[in-house]
């Protein structure tokens, strides 16, 4: 979750999670892992970088995202198709006028039905000047080449990761050098161990957290 997290806030959105509460008979309805929206006027005027292509992030309208973060690649949980679920999720991230909301719940069942295309989901539904999708993420495993779903992969995590977090160059106004425990849990290892070196993968990550785990934990 923390990966697919810190790829969304790099790229400029605000992140939230939602539980859709039941009613007597059914506790919860549906967790829905990240609900992320993004402004179309983002910017970071002290860092200079290249917002992600696999996005296509929109320069007119917000982008709302929703996430279903997996340990590896399947199917959009089921929940999305119980009855009310859809309508709950548009209208908690409340962007849209009433008159919208059927339209762009019924959206949100056709892209995370079973063998929903690339370009239902990719594309989205965009409706006064919102632009609402759903995505799959998998921040475990790479997709199989040439896939016909849209999957945000360890793959595409971890090449803007890098860009974002190795490679950039502070702009005159900007400090190269701060406190990572600012990115506060759980964000701050993986912050630490990426602006040291290029990560490729997430077993990559994992025996990085592990060695910078040992080094802190060693004796003096």
């Amino acid at each position: 979750m923390a990966l697919a997290q810190l790829y969304l806030r790099l790229a400029g959105f605000f992140l939230v999670g939602f539980i859709v509460h039941g009613g007597q008979k059914e506790s919860i309805r549906a967790e829905i892992d990240i609900i992320a929206v993004r402004f179309p006027g983002h910017s970071e005027i002290d860092i200079d970088f290249e917002k992600p292509g696999f996005l296509g992030l929109s320069e007119r309208d917000i982008d709302v995202l929703v996430c279903e973060v997996k340990s590896s690649i399947g199917k959009f949980n089921a929940s999305f198709q119980k009855e009310s679920v859809a309508e709950r999720v548009v209208n908690r991230v409340g962007a849209w006028t009433e008159g919208s909301v059927v339209s762009i719940a019924d959206h949100l069942r056709l892209a995370t039905s079973d063998g929903a295309a690339t370009k239902v989901a990719s594309t989205g539904i965009s409706l006064e000047n919102r632009r609402f999708r759903a995505l799959y993420v998998c921040p475990t495993t790479t997709a199989a080449e040439g896939t016909d779903r849209w999957i945000l992969d360890q793959k595409e995590i971890f090449r803007f990761l890098n860009e974002r977090l190795l490679r950039w160059k502070p702009r005159p106004n900007s400090i190269g050098a701060y406190d990572y425990e600012q990115w506060g849990a759980p964000f701050a290892k993986i912050v630490r161990v990426m602006k040291k070196k290029r990560i490729s993968s997430f077993d990559d990550l994992h025996a990085a957290l592990k060695d910078e785990s040992a080094a802190s934990n060693s004796p003096t």
